[in-house]
């Protein structure tokens, strides 16, 4: 079989990575980095190579070449923080693309493992749906304390940076995203952190008190489908009844709706995707008969999801005014943008100190 390579980054920096750093209670870290052009270094394997998954997916995953060189130096001048947080069960290479792009762009991107999966969701009943309810507040609750713990040690531990390394983060400009249910964690990582400026969301349902009460920053989701869907499997004249999913989907994007009303926000969804357009699956081979992008295919998702992400965190984290998220029309909706007539975008508007 031949070798698969990651798509480039296309920023101004090379990538440089360090892997399998060690942080607090033994917590495996991931870090991308801006590197200075020309560095030559081996490449890092994807994801780790990973034991997970059945042994073809293994094997498949031996054959990606990334493009992040392994320990190389890193760009002069101080680079601001992303931290990412995986799936549920996820592991911190699954994003391993976007990390790449965002670290080409300037930032220093942290992932972490979902170090505590517990028993997957369970919509199997209506006692199963409040199970998974309270396991799921809990969870984001546990998670987002260790987000911060480690966030601690990458702005005050010198022990966490390889000295070769010479990485000089810029403490002051800090941000978090996740995916799926690594959004959530985000959310309310951001809620509890001062230290964090803004927070992004890859199609994950919030839980705890980021769904109760909103996100008080800087916010985006990015997702599958648009608030104003959230109604429809409840409309009279359906076909069937909505299953206990679809309820929870509805009920919470009314909680993430109420949250951009109360805090501010915005809310991008992207036509033809499916959740694992937000994830690298999208791009790699799969096992699967069907495509895990959706419709719109892996590329395009790719790019949007990457082009809001990047310009959101140089907005708010950085300070940059993008065109993306420049003043906006409170009331606005965007049914078409310069980035691609597939996104719907809602934007919140509320003062932030």
């Amino acid at each position: 079989m031949s070798l698969i390579r990651l798509p480039r980054p296309i920023g101004r920096h090379a990538v440089g990575t360090i892997a399998a750093i060690r942080a607090a209670y033994g917590e495996a870290v991931t870090i991308w980095y801006p590197a200075e052009h020309g560095v030559r270094g081996p490449r890092a394997p994807y994801r780790g190579l990973e034991r997970s998954g059945s042994h073809r997916a293994r094997l498949l995953r031996a054959l990606i070449r990334t493009n992040a060189a392994v320990g190389v130096p890193a760009a002069r001048g101080q680079h601001p923080l992303l931290l990412y947080v995986p799936s549920w069960g996820g592991q911190r290479g699954e994003n391993t693309m976007l990390a790449e792009y965002l670290a080409s762009s300037g930032f220093v991107v942290a992932a972490l493992d979902d170090s505590q999966p517990g028993g997957p969701p369970d919509f199997s009943s209506a006692a199963a749906l409040t199970d998974t309810q309270r396991r799921a507040d809990e969870k984001v609750l546990v998670a987002a304390a260790r987000s911060s713990q480690v966030l601690t040690e990458l702005l005050e531990s010198s022990s966490m940076l390889n000295a070769a390394f010479a990485l000089n983060i810029d403490r002051e400009r800090v941000g978090i995203f996740g995916f799926s249910f690594g959004g959530a964690v985000a959310a309310e990582t951001a809620r509890r952190d001062a230290r964090i400026r803004a927070a992004a969301n890859l199609d994950g349902w919030l839980f705890a008190d980021a769904a109760a009460h909103g996100v008080p920053k800087p916010f985006l989701i990015i997702g599958t489908g648009a608030p104003e869907r959230a109604e429809q499997s409840q409309r009279p004249g359906s076909a069937a009844p909505p299953s206990l999913e679809q309820q929870f989907d509805a009920q919470n994007e009314r909680q993430i709706v109420a949250g951009f009303d109360r805090c501010g926000g915005y809310f991008v969804s992207i036509d033809g995707t499916r959740h694992a357009s937000f994830c690298d699956t999208a791009l790699l081979p799969s096992l699967r008969r069907s495509p895990a992008a959706g419709p719109i295919g892996g590329k395009r998702a790719r790019h949007i999801v990457s082009t809001y992400l990047l310009q959101f965190f140089e907005q708010y984290v950085q300070g940059r005014t993008t065109p993306l998220f420049a003043p906006h029309d409170a009331s606005s909706h965007v049914r078409h943008t310069p980035v691609d007539p597939a996104i719907r975008r809602r934007c919140w508007h509320s003062p932030r100190a």
